[in-house]
């Protein structure tokens, strides 16, 4: 990921640079741009790392939201499935607990976008 990528993560989740990141960087380009609502880019970005490494939760669950959101049901199904396939339960708490680093606001945009509820 380019440099500028990184630090536009850190600059959009306010982090100090000294905060270690949870995720790697391309994860966290992908995420930052499904909660700046640029689905096309988040999935852009997402189509080009999976090409090459199809079986990528991390990469999944962001770019399932943006599929979502804009609407691709096909593409959404297809994301859906592989991350039913690789085990990844998605929940709210799930959620909740790997994207803890984010604000509770951005935590619950991912999840409305996912159709989570909470039971």
């Amino acid at each position: 990921m380019p440099r500028w990528q990184h630090a536009f993560t850190r600059i959009f989740f306010g982090l100090d640079a000294d905060v270690p990141l949870v995720n790697a960087p391309d994860q966290e380009f992908i995420l930052a741009c499904f909660l700046a609502n640029q689905h096309e880019d988040a999935l852009r970005h997402a189509r080009g790392i999976l090409a090459s490494s199809p079986d990528r939760s991390a990469i999944l669950v962001p770019a399932l939201a943006s599929a979502n959101a804009l609407g691709h049901q096909s593409l959404a199904l297809d994301y859906r499935q592989r991350l039913h396939r690789l085990q990844t339960p998605l929940s709210v708490q799930g959620i909740e607990g790997h994207y803890a680093h984010l604000p509770q606001s951005m935590r619950h945009k991912l999840c409305h976008a996912l159709h989570l509820r909470e039971h």
